[in-house]
């Protein structure tokens, strides 16, 4: 068993919620004195183990669990053993902060720096990768920004969010919609609810003249988020396309 247990609804899953309340709670253990902190997860409960990585945790190995124990643990036969040290995420909190400053600011040259610091730290943390993939795009750093999210797969090859960034690459280094297409559906098929993901995949398809599954894909995303304005662009464009101009008007 592990020190910490979080269980996220399955409607709220994949915002990255149960990482973010486990960093809340990362002032309380340095506060007192915790130099490591243990949490555990099923082998086969990806999700799980994905928070555990983006939290910067160490996996120290997978272990089984005692007979005695196995109720206790919803029959769990083995359990992942991840490893959490506060005092050094603390830091890692620090520099990704003067990161995302560094990008806000477009120093993105600064914002790398700092994002391959983290990740001395914290190699095995996918957001701090996407990020620093996304600041190496803003330079025009193709290679590295692919490096890095290729990397990010290897860690986590279900997450969504690499493939978005993926289709992202090949669209503005090399115009090569084929390609991006087939990553946008990737992304689509594991997060089809995902605002960013919608938007693109939208767009694109705009682009390519399937209009009937733009409209569908700026609708799917307005009836998550009405005002979103990426989508109302988007879908008056559609209309636009269609020559159907008082719908595109009304958006």
């Amino acid at each position: 068993l592990g020190h910490i247990g979080y269980r996220v609804y399955n409607e709220f899953r994949g915002h990255g919620y149960a990482a973010h309340a486990v960093h809340l709670l990362l002032p309380l253990m340095r506060e007192h004195g915790l130099r490591s902190v243990v949490i555990t997860t099923n082998p086969e409960n990806a999700a799980s183990r994905a928070t555990c990585r983006n939290l910067g945790c160490v996996l120290e190995n997978i272990v089984p669990v005692p007979q005695a124990y196995r109720e206790l643990c919803m029959g769990a036969a083995h359990k992942c053993r991840y490893i959490l040290y506060p005092f050094a995420q603390g830091e890692a909190d620090r520099q990704t902060k003067r990161a995302q400053r560094a990008a806000e600011k477009a120093n993105y040259a600064a914002a790398i720096s700092a994002y391959e610091e983290v990740l001395r730290t914290l190699p095995s943390d996918t957001t701090i990768r996407r990020d620093l993939a996304m600041a190496h795009m803003e330079v025009g750093n193709a290679a590295s920004a692919r490096t890095e999210v290729i990397s990010v797969l290897r860690l986590d090859p279900e997450d969504p969010w690499a493939y978005l960034l993926l289709g992202n690459i090949a669209l503005r280094f090399g115009d090569d919609r084929t390609r991006a297409l087939s990553y946008f559906q990737r992304a689509y098929r594991l997060a089809p609810d995902d605002l960013y993901i919608l938007n693109s995949y939208g767009a694109l398809c705009g682009k390519e003249g399937d209009l009937a599954e733009a409209e569908a894909l700026f609708e799917r995303a307005l009836a998550i988020d009405p005002a979103y304005p990426n989508a109302l662009h988007g879908l008056a464009l559609t209309y636009h396309r269609q020559e159907q101009f008082k719908d595109a008007e009304a958006q």
